[in-house]
């Protein structure tokens, strides 16, 4: 059968529950769709549950349940949430004379395939490619605004799940590869990224524009504007604007993100790794071995990979060997502190690196790293850890060897 064109004309727009959370909202949210169709693009519509409903699907189930629902059972109830918001939108579009069809998972060509794991379920990537352009691009040549619930999923053995945090964006940024969609446009409470959050920092600023790498360690603030998993969904060439239910109208400004995430990568990085510990007493040291640092990186003369810092050191992993005309005037510079202790050099290191969309949101994933080192008698020298990434340190001659043994413990992952 030959593969569905692209349709590149095509936006998919998610509503989060709280641009949906009364019927002024979802009046709202349907005219923003509806302008758009009129000026010549074609839409799929993306809809969490309605406000807060999620939220007490949960707590009423829990509260009369004392714990004891099966977890396919749970996932049949908080799908409601969803699959009744996709019936009002469509309703709501169809009221202002759009042609429009809800999709859900009882039908036959419910396009959102998943694994068994209820609550957390993973779509099966290679199925849903297939059956999204079957379900969906019928409707779409027709004219038809096609409304998804987000979040839900159903089984190969015809299970309703649901796809955990994030799952609504999961469902958009899956739907639009599929399609071959270039614009995702994510409707929140939020009008952008900002350079902090606004309710605690007055001067924060709006981004323009980011990288799905430099959103994501953003987001390791625990800010809930996107969820790094569903991240890895998002395809190359596809951009992603996440604007607020407030503004005016889905043309508004937002933040784009660009680029995606791997769900997990393991590789030995092959150059050597110097260790560089700059011991002192106290914050005055820190200062200064941090002054020292930022000064020779700038200039280029030493490759910083990261650092680790206490209260009174400094441990600096840095790309092959250093200069020894070069650590003799680092070291001349920072014992000019009178709390500097000295500077300890290790040159015999390398490292491994490990990387992708849901590292932060891992339950024990260092210890499934550490782990098996430890009992390969392979000695971790330091790691540097942030969300969507982590470099383990180790001697040079173990890395290749680190490598297979990190492979082989998240190869689930990976």
């Amino acid at each position: 059968m030959n593969r569905m064109k692209p349709f590149k004309d095509l936006v998919v727009v998610k509503f989060g529950g709280a641009s949906l959370a009364s019927p002024n909202l979802i009046g709202k949210a349907a005219r923003s769709v509806v302008d758009v169709v009129k000026s010549g693009r074609r839409v799929v519509v993306v809809v969490s549950a309605m406000g807060k409903t999620t939220d007490e699907l949960l707590g009423t189930t829990q509260a009369i349940s004392s714990g004891t629902i099966s977890p396919s059972h749970l996932d049949e109830i908080l799908s409601m949430g969803e699959r009744t918001s996709a019936r009002i939108f469509s309703a709501s579009l169809e009221s202002l004379g759009l042609k429009a069809a809800f999709l859900d998972p009882s039908d036959p060509d419910w396009p959102i395939v998943t694994d068994n794991a209820h609550g957390m379920a993973e779509p099966i990537v290679e199925v849903c490619e297939k059956k999204v352009p079957e379900a969906l691009g019928p409707l779409l040549e027709e004219g038809v605004t096609p409304v998804l619930p987000g979040f839900v999923g159903r089984s190969s053995d015809g299970e309703v799940t649901t796809l955990g945090r994030g799952g609504s964006d999961l469902t958009a940024f899956l739907v639009a590869g599929a399609l071959g969609s270039e614009t995702v446009v994510l409707v929140t409470s939020v009008g952008g990224i900002m350079t902090a959050d606004p309710k605690l920092v007055r001067s924060a600023k709006k981004h323009g524009q980011l990288s799905a790498e430099e959103l994501a360690s953003l987001a390791d603030s625990g800010v809930k504007f996107i969820h790094k998993a569903s991240l890895r969904y998002l395809k190359e060439g596809t951009r992603v604007k996440i604007t607020s239910y407030l503004d005016e109208d889905l043309e508004s400004e937002g933040t784009w993100v660009q680029g995606s995430l791997p769900a997990l990568v393991v590789e030995g990085r092959p150059e050597p790794v110097t260790a560089l510990v700059l011991a002192g007493r106290g914050m005055q040291s820190v200062r200064k071995a941090l002054n020292c640092l930022v000064e020779f990186s700038s200039s280029g003369e030493i490759k910083l990979i990261g650092s680790i810092v206490n209260s009174n050191s400094i441990v600096a992993y840095v790309e092959n060997g250093i200069d020894g005309e070069v650590l003799e005037r680092l070291h001349g510079s920072f014992i000019e502190e009178e709390s500097a202790l000295g500077v300890v050099v290790r040159s015999d290191l390398g490292c491994v690196v490990v990387k992708g969309a849901e590292l932060s949101e891992r339950l024990g994933i260092l210890g499934k790293v550490s782990q098996p080192l430890a009992s390969d008698g392979i000695n971790i020298h330091g790691v540097l850890t942030l969300g969507t990434n982590f470099t383990v340190f180790v001697n040079r001659d173990s890395v290749e060897r680190a490598v297979e043994l990190i492979r082989e413990a998240l190869r689930k992952e990976v």
